[in-house]
């Protein structure tokens, strides 16, 4: 996410929300941190420089265009590391990825030391992308059940966006999807489009405007968890 992201952005709301909560639970997570489907590391130059950071992802092919900097290569089922061998782990916009999420969250609980944490974002409402390595929406219900079936206790679970603010995000999208296509005008056109609309959507999730909003409909989910010991 650059400076100019918020005039021509149509994801600005997801990647803002997202950079805000890893920067605020970053300073708690030391030792040797785990960025779980890391693709560039976007996130991390916010964790204390004591740490060991390491960049695990899916083999290059699967990025279709995208940058990836990955220290471990991900095949799927095992994670190349030992028992109990990282302190904490992050894992942001993957879930939807992965096709069997008991895989990862078993592989994760493995290699996490008791008491470590995990943090973990994935969407909610959003059309899909990265085809054809979309596989799942997650609900709060949902997910919360899986990561207490994999031994994790919730420490805090947070709905990114109100409806509103999923509604604008949408929009975006939709606005996004057909603006792009336009030759020489299309710039234009998303400055007069996608920087008001991101404008109002990061005023609708003001404090004050919030309680006016439902939670029903929502754009991402946030969970600090921590692995309980056996």
């Amino acid at each position: 996410m650059t400076n100019y992201s918020i005039f021509f952005s149509s994801e600005y709301l997801i990647k803002r929300n997202i950079y805000k909560e890893v920067k605020s639970i970053a300073d708690r997570f030391t030792g040797v941190v785990l960025d779980f489907g890391c693709g560039s590391k976007p996130y991390e130059s916010l964790f204390l420089k004591n740490t060991t950071y390491i960049g695990l992802d899916f083999p290059s092919d699967r990025f279709l265009g995208h940058k990836s900097v990955t220290d471990i290569e991900y095949d799927g089922k095992k994670i190349n590391l030992e028992n109990n061998s990282i302190n904490n782990c992050v894992c942001t916009e993957v879930f939807e990825h992965v096709f069997d999420i008991d895989i990862v969250l078993s592989e994760i609980g493995r290699v996490l030391r008791p008491d470590g944490e995990l943090f973990i974002t994935c969407p909610f409402s959003l059309g899909e992308h990265e085809a054809p390595y979309d596989f799942a929406r997650y609900t709060s219900y949902g997910l919360t059940t899986i990561l207490k079936r994999h031994n994790f206790e919730i420490i805090y679970f947070k709905k990114s966006g109100m409806d509103v603010t999923a509604i604008i995000q949408l929009l975006n999208i939709f606005l996004n999807n057909y603006i792009s296509r336009i030759p020489f005008l299309k710039y234009v056109l998303l400055l007069v489009t996608i920087f008001p609309l991101n404008c109002l959507g990061i005023l609708s999730q003001q404090r004050i405007l919030k309680k006016l909003f439902k939670d029903k409909l929502y754009i991402s989910n946030f969970v600090l968890c921590r692995k309980v010991k056996n």
